[in-house]
């Protein structure tokens, strides 16, 4: 799939996809932000979601910040934005996932923001 596009980002997906829409069907992509316009290269179609890569962010996020690392989609895609807003939207996501099913008291914040830090586990722990 080979498709050059001009995409309004306006959420994210519970993926953690920044999501737009292209044709009425949703297009995800690491590397842009919710609130991003971005020229974008669709490179997949599944089950009638389009994935992409941006080329150029054309409208930049006021949340977006510089990246700390070149491979940071690989590790990190969401390094892109200051830590506290990205604990935000993955409230959020939860609270949107579950549907209210699942009462979120708290969220933890990790004290080290940079490197792997991507593990779930008990709190009993």
């Amino acid at each position: 799939m080979n498709i050059q596009e001009t995409i309004d980002f306006t959420e994210f997906s519970f993926e953690g996809h920044a999501q737009g829409t292209y044709k009425e069907k949703p297009v995800r992509a690491f590397g842009v932000l919710s609130g991003e316009t971005a020229n974008i290269h669709i490179y997949k179609k599944k089950r009638n979601i389009f994935y992409a890569r941006p080329q150029e962010i054309l409208k930049k996020s006021k949340e977006r910040i510089p990246k700390k690392e070149d491979h940071y989609v690989t590790c990190s895609p969401w390094q892109i934005m200051p830590y506290d807003i990205q604990c935000a939207h993955k409230k959020e996501l939860l609270r949107h996932l579950y549907e209210e099913e699942v009462r979120i008291d708290d969220f933890f914040i990790s004290p080290v923001t940079e490197g792997y830090r991507t593990k779930v586990k008990p709190c009993d722990e």
